[in-house]
């Protein structure tokens, strides 16, 4: 399990069978190359435009 937060105190709570460094990559990648389909991250900034993920904040 691992929480991802927003810059609006949103914090997405999510499990992975990979490791977690893994999956934050593939967060950060569909960020980046703009797939909101592919990560409900992704689909959370790329829809609510000033939003930031605090990546370096995960636990």
């Amino acid at each position: 399990v691992y929480q991802i937060p927003c810059s609006c105190s949103q914090v997405y709570n999510k499990t992975t069978k990979c490791t977690i460094q893994t999956r934050i990559k593939e967060h950060e990648r569909h960020c980046k190359l703009k797939q909101p389909e592919e990560s409900a991250v992704a689909e959370h900034i790329l829809k609510q435009t000033g939003h930031e993920i605090f990546f370096q904040d995960i636990e």
